[in-house]
């Protein structure tokens, strides 16, 4: 599932060019033993490209994990809209533990 407040649009100049692409979360809380993961997708979840993923098992409520992926490469010349995907191994409520000292953010940086 797309994840809302973590997608950006950009255009890359003609020719191309060589990103960095970075998602962080610094805490992510899922109700008992779950593997969530997180990716990077150069248009829509689950129907553009995947960029990259990362994942972890928590093993209670009471633990978090803490998400960094990231992505370099080239993209070609035109527009990008690079979204943030979420998908975990079992049904569960999936929190993302974020404040104004420990912000998530999608960050796009030309390499």
């Amino acid at each position: 599932e797309e994840v809302t407040g973590f997608d950006t649009t950009f255009t890359v100049p003609t020719g191309g060019a060589n990103y960095k692409i970075t998602l962080y979360v610094g805490r992510v809380d899922a109700a008992g033993l779950n593997t969530p993961a997180l990716s990077l997708w150069d248009g829509g979840v689950n129907s553009g490209t995947l960029l990259a993923y990362g994942r972890s098992t928590i093993h209670a409520a009471t633990y978090g994990a803490i998400f960094n992926v990231i992505w370099h490469g080239n993209l070609a010349a035109g527009s990008h809209t690079i979204r943030a995907g979420l998908s975990c191994t079992a049904p569960a409520t999936i929190t993302f533990i974020m404040a104004s000292t420990n912000p998530g953010l999608l960050l796009v940086e030309k390499a």
